[in-house]
């Protein structure tokens, strides 16, 4: 039997196959992940993704956390951000200022009220430009912001009190209808607002689009009709593109105008459903479609602008922000998605806000969505500003992933076999019961028996996180699993000391005339066993093996394997132990191989100065990594791969000497790209 866990569109992003197959009365099940796509996958049908530019595994959904926000005396419409400040449209309640300059904790500055419902806000070098709805437009002087510290406690994750914003007196705000120009001009409800170049403003009054030109006179500002088209399906959305105006009308789809000539018309593309907001991104327009999802829009030609690709939500798409790679959808009902654009004509989710249902309000119902830096701002309509943290923290010094559950059948999972393709120091842990217990598992291909046997298998990895924008990547994971428990260690095993050797001693309940005993040996207990001798199994129980073949100061790890039947079967791993130092001693660097750092550990018997140099092949020396005196005792050193210029050298073997008052020692390493 053969299940598939696949995400298919144009091309196969991602595959993840899990196969039962029948052997000696067991079920042996075989699972693969591969992560080389670099694309996001379909939540509900896989459990894994691969980001090749981060070089790390990325789980669904991608890293969204709902970490705090702000409640609203009214509907929240959309946010403009400018350096550490950010204004929010919102409806009766006006124009509302937060400083965000650390987004995990917003600070509520002040508002300005309007008389009109806000729907949109564009900011300028002094002023804020407010679509007012059905009270047209205005223009505000940023001194006019009504200043009112917050007193009181603050409310958990940052949420305040609608009752604490202040009310507006009758100054301080300068009268909208004077901005409504005539019933003629502009007809009931402003959405949109944008500042042009020359002292103009764009708006979008549902039935047309206006171009007016402003100009102040003491505090007024006195608005002068330009230009303007009347729109075939609502007015709803708009920007400005260099000499163009892109419009999104509300029931006949997209219409693309001359910005000097509103009424010359240079492209349109009537789109199926309800069209929201946009942004544009390159020769792209990402438009929210209502129930179709959002629709990528091909305007290179803006002739002829076509559908490239439709990208549904559960929800209903009201509004998109594009920031690099992705965009950010407001799915009216079922929060903020994230949607990854690294191809625009093939958009994969990359992950989801939850859906909160706490006290302090829901984010279900997004209208806007702006980014900064590593987190969103979201206008959640009724339920306030919402904070999420979109991307991870890269100030970690590990990155941890965790999959969902792999196995979808009910038999008993007793024993592991994992097999990767990693670099650098990747950790493996697999849980046959759901989470509640984990046992460590080298990926080694070799079969392990689990200490906790259970019918829901998954894993989890911890990669390490050496500096720059780079995890130790991992790009392809196997797991088989067996429900058979191979009962053979009898007995806790022992690894002994025996001056410069190690003993390792086990016993085992059963022996058959093919089995073998096969040790494997590293110098650290994450990755590259090596195996180092076969024991055949004879007429006993008890067996043991001494490694002769160790080397002074260094720290051995030991697995051994029972092979039976052409499969081997985990029965152990040792404790780590350590052959005493000499004088000087000069441990193998790890890993090696390696890409691009490796650690270098060498101890010192007595204080004394220290040469650690390297040199390639031809002799020639690379780097000087030690050139002072040290103390006495065990000391680590980290080589990036570089030479003594700042430039990285090329793949090959190097030799790294360390020259001490008693001694010189020196080892080989390699460097893999």
């Amino acid at each position: 039997m053969i299940k598939h866990l696949t995400y298919v569109t144009a091309i196969i992003l991602f595959l993840s196959i899990a196969v039962s197959v029948s052997s000696a009365g067991t079920t042996q099940n075989v699972y693969s992940e591969d992560f080389t796509s670099g694309e996001y996958c379909d939540i509900e049908n896989t459990t894994a993704s691969w980001d090749s530019l981060r070089g790390e595994i990325k789980l669904p959904p991608y890293e969204i956390s709902l970490i705090g926000g702000y409640s609203t005396p009214d509907a929240s419409w959309g946010i403009e951000i400018e350096g550490d400040s950010a204004y929010v449209a919102d409806g009766f309640g006006g124009v509302l200022l937060y400083n965000i300059s650390d987004p995990t904790d917003l600070v509520y500055e002040g508002y300005y009220e309007t008389e009109g419902e806000v729907h949109g806000v564009d900011i300028g070098e002094n002023r804020i430009f407010v679509a007012a709805g059905e009270m047209g437009w205005d223009i505000i002087n940023k001194k006019f912001i009504f200043a009112s510290p917050y007193s009181g406690d603050k409310p958990e994750r940052n949420i305040q009190d609608s009752s604490s914003i202040p009310q507006a007196s009758a100054f301080d705000f300068i009268n909208p209808e004077r901005h409504i120009l005539s019933s003629g001009d502009i007809q009931s409800f402003t959405f949109d607002i944008q500042k042009a170049r020359d002292s103009l403003i764009v708006v979008a009054s549902w039935d047309s689009v206006k171009v007016i030109k402003f100009k102040s006179i003491m505090s007024s500002n006195v608005p002068t009709l330009i230009d303007g088209k009347d729109t075939p399906g609502g007015a709803i959305d708009f920007d400005i593109v260099g000499n163009r105006i892109f419009i999104s009308n509300h029931t006949a789809g997209l219409e693309i105008i001359d910005f000097d000539d509103c009424i010359d018309v240079i492209g349109s593309l009537e789109i199926p459903g309800y069209s929201y907001g946009f942004d544009i991104e390159g020769d792209y327009l990402y438009l929210a479609n209502d129930e179709a999802g959002m629709r990528v829009i091909d305007i290179s030609d803006e002739e002829s602008p076509h559908i490239v690709a439709t990208f549904d939500t559960p929800g209903y798409a009201v509004n998109v922000h594009v920031s690099g790679n992705y965009a950010y959808l407001s799915d009216w009902e079922e929060g903020v998605r994230v949607v990854d654009i690294s191809d625009p004509t093939v958009p994969v989710l990359a992950g989801s806000s939850p859906l909160e249902t706490t006290p302090e309000g829901a984010l279900n119902w997004p209208w806007d969505v702006k980014i900064t830096g590593n987190y969103a701002l979201a206008a959640n309509h009724s339920g306030g500003i919402k904070v999420l943290q979109v991307t991870p923290d890269y100030t970690m010094d590990f990155y941890h992933t965790q999959s969902l559950t792999v196995n979808a059948t009910e038999e008993v999972v007793a024993t592991v076999k994992l097999n990767t393709v990693q670099e650098g120091s990747v950790d493996w842990e697999i849980s046959a019961d759901g989470g509640d217990s984990w046992q460590n598992i080298n990926p080694d291909n070799k079969w392990h028996n689990l200490v906790y046997p259970g019918n829901r298998l998954i894993w989890r990895s911890t990669h390490s996180y050496p500096g720059g924008m780079t995890t130790s990547p991992c790009s392809f994971l196997n797991i088989e699993w067996d429900s058979q428990v191979p009962a053979l260690l009898a007995n806790s095993p022992e690894v002994l000391l025996k001056g410069s050797a190690i003993q390792v001693e086990w016993s085992v309940s059963r022996i058959s005339d093919e089995m073998k005993f096969i040790v494997y040996r590293g110098l650290y207990p994450d990755g590259n066993f090596q195996k180092i001798s076969v024991v055949d199994a004879q007429d006993r129980l008890k067996y043991r093996f001494i490694d002769d073949r160790c080397e002074d100061g260094e720290t051995y790890y030991y697995s051994v394997y029972a092979s039976e039947d052409d499969k081997e079967i985990f029965l152990f791993d040792t404790k780590p132990i350590t052959i005493p130092p000499a004088v000087l001693s000069l441990h193998q660097n790890r890993p090696n191989p390696f890409n691009p750092l490796t650690t270098i550990g060498y101890n010192l018997s007595v204080k004394s100065h220290v040469a650690l140099d390297i040199y390639d092949v031809s002799g020639r020396l690379i780097k000087k990594l030690v050139d002072e005196v040290k103390e006495k005792g065990p000391h680590e050193i980290i080589w990036d791969g570089k030479d003594s210029e700042g430039h990285t050298v090329g793949s090959g073997v190097y030799f790294y000497t360390l020259k001490a008052e008693n001694g010189k020692k020196t080892r080989k390493m390699v460097l893999l790209k």
